[in-house]
Formats: C-alpha cells, sequence, structure tokens
C-alpha cells in the first residue's frame, strides 16, 4: 500500500463527513489500531480490484449450471 493510497482515502472520507484532510489524518496518527485497519481496508480493496479486473466470471441459472456439473464430471 503507497501513501497516495492512503492520502486519496482519507480525502474521499474528509469530503464525505465534512473534515479536512488534515484532520482525519491527525486521527488516524493518534489512533494507529485504526490506522491499521484502514490499511488492511485498502489492500483488501485492491486485491478484490485485481481479481475483479483479471477473473472471467459467468452467471448462469440453475438449469446451466446443473449441465455445466454434469458434463464437468464426465470428463
Amino acid at each position: 500500500i503507497k501513501p497516495e493510497d492512503i492520502d486519496e482515502f482519507i480525502s474521499v472520507e474528509a469530503a464525505r463527513y465534512g473534515a479536512s484532510p488534515d484532520q482525519l489524518k491527525q486521527y488516524y496518527a493518534q489512533n494507529p489500531s485504526l490506522l491499521e485497519q484502514l490499511r488492511s481496508s485498502i489492500r483488501e480493496n485492491k486485491v478484490f480490484d485485481k481479481l475483479e479486473d483479471e477473473v472471467k466470471i459467468a452467471e448462469l441459472d440453475k438449469e446451466k449450471y446443473r449441465k455445466f456439473q454434469e458434463k464437468k464430471s464426465k470428463k
């Protein structure tokens, strides 16, 4: 996670709550456990974004899924 990722998150959250980015940075600086939670959340979002970009997801109705499973079990 880059410092820019944290800055971006803080800017968005500050705007959402009507605070300044500096106020929010100070809040997180005073609460290291919350800063670590923030980093974990950003990391999770980056992982899911990467997966979403690289993984093809196909939605199937019940019948198509059943046929897919039958075909798969014959292999």
